[in-house]
């Protein structure tokens, strides 16, 4: 099977080392280079028309398209029927607190990727839209320091880098019946738990001062725990005990 995974950022870099030495894959980025990558810009057409001929199997998109990638979407789907693109939770409405957050929530019809991706998925592409994305070098004791974090009840909603690539290893064995599926780890973690976990593990030395929260949301991730069961997710607070070293 030949695969073209475009964009070598934190997940795209680790997708194309699990895949390499199981399928034919040629990735492409603006800037990262890694085996034999090819430098490529979705926003010019220019760019575009130069691999305009390349044929593939199946295509993974993990940068956020926009209204500036519209021939590049077109090559996609010209190119092959199989396409996903890695999307965010953070295109969905939060309307109230405990929310519960679902592929059929609405989107925030002003966000920057809803046009682009409303037209992805009617050109029939698939669509995995990731929660917080955590793991070696992304730790969240970490985001500790904006100052918009803090001791809370607020639902952190994560997924470690991992899960995302075995994720789309299942999706590439077993293509997708549906056009969208939310990914998180499923499980319900506070700022609260984490902190006070973090100073029981001896972790955190320091106080977290206390924040309000206007939004409080749990991203479900059954769609696609029942399309995939042989997924299995990292623990977070296995990770954190290990400050993400091993991650």
């Amino acid at each position: 099977m030949k695969i073209a995974i475009f964009g070598l950022g934190y997940v795209g870099k680790r997708l194309v080392t699990a895949l390499k030495s199981h399928f034919k894959v040629t990735s492409y980025s603006t800037k990262t280079q890694i085996d034999n990558s090819f430098i490529f810009d979705a926003t010019k057409k220019s760019e575009v028309q130069k691999i305009s001929a390349s044929k593939y199997d199946l295509t993974i998109t993990t940068f956020p398209i926009n209204n500036a990638c519209i021939e590049y979407i077109d090559f996609l789907f010209a190119t092959c029927s199989k396409n996903i693109l890695l999307g965010s939770t953070g295109i969905y409405k939060r309307s109230s607190l405990g929310e519960i957050v679902t592929e059929k929530t609405p989107l925030l019809t002003e966000h920057k990727r809803y046009q682009s991706e409303i037209n992805f998925i009617k050109r029939g592409g698939v669509i995995l839209r990731l929660a917080g994305i955590y793991g070696k070098k992304r730790v969240p004791l970490n985001w500790l320091k904006s100052p918009r974090v803090g001791y809370c009840d607020k639902q952190l909603n994560l997924i470690h880098v991992n899960d995302i690539v075995e994720a789309l290893q299942l999706m590439i064995t077993q293509y997708p019946v549906d056009h969208v599926y939310n990914l998180s780890d499923g499980e319900k973690h506070t700022w609260k738990t984490i902190i006070d976990f973090a100073y029981h593990k001896k972790i955190l030395d320091h106080k977290i001062d206390s924040v309000e929260i206007n939004e409080n949301s749990f991203v479900a991730n059954d769609k696609f725990a029942q399309e995939y069961p042989q997924l299995k997710f990292n623990n977070l607070f296995e990770f954190l005990q290990n400050k993400g070293n091993n991650a």
